[in-house]
């Protein structure tokens, strides 16, 4: 049991830590450099690109909208449901979802 209480307590934990923040900061500054080239991309697109371009975005968006709606009628059904088992399951409680 103290060689385990002696490897929490060790030393190397900033190390580690300076490791893994380099390369989360690598993968920030490449997210950041990959947004900043599809800008430029399609500011150099012509008319009819820029509206085909346009077009995705906005079906993309509307996608992601209707799944975030259901999610949500979803998840705020079965919360009315489990408030319903509750109550007719005065005996059990909340044990009854399980």
């Amino acid at each position: 049991m103290q060689h385990l209480m002696t490897s929490v307590d060790q030393e190397d934990t900033p190390e580690n830590a300076g490791y893994l923040y380099k390369y989360v900061s690598i993968a920030v500054i490449q997210d950041l450099v990959a947004k900043i080239i599809r800008k430029k991309k399609r500011e150099m697109l012509s008319g009819n690109e820029k509206i085909k371009v346009h077009k995705v975005m906005h079906k993309i968006k509307a996608n992601l909208l209707i799944i975030s709606v259901a999610f949500l009628f979803l998840f705020s059904a079965f919360n009315g449901l489990s408030n319903l088992q509750t109550t007719v399951n005065n005996e059990l409680g909340a044990d009854s979802l399980a």
